[in-house]
């Protein structure tokens, strides 16, 4: 696994499934109906902060975080 920079590119898969996520009301205290651009703006957050994405060897998508 591999933890980099979030890339622009990444987002529709971040989306695909962090809605799932958000949807469910168990992780995160966030709006259960949160649109895709509200989750976009709230999530990739500004320098100083981060926004993440693991990568698995295979290169496909497996999570992200930001701080």
């Amino acid at each position: 696994m591999l933890i980099r920079e979030f890339t622009d590119d990444e987002w529709p898969a971040v989306w695909s499934f962090m809605h799932k996520i958000v949807a469910a009301g168990e992780t995160f205290p966030y709006e259960l109906e949160m649109t895709e651009p509200e989750a976009r703006a709230m999530w990739l957050v500004r320098s100083p902060g981060r926004t993440v994405v693991a990568v698995n060897d295979a290169g496909a998508l497996i999570g992200t975080a930001n701080m």
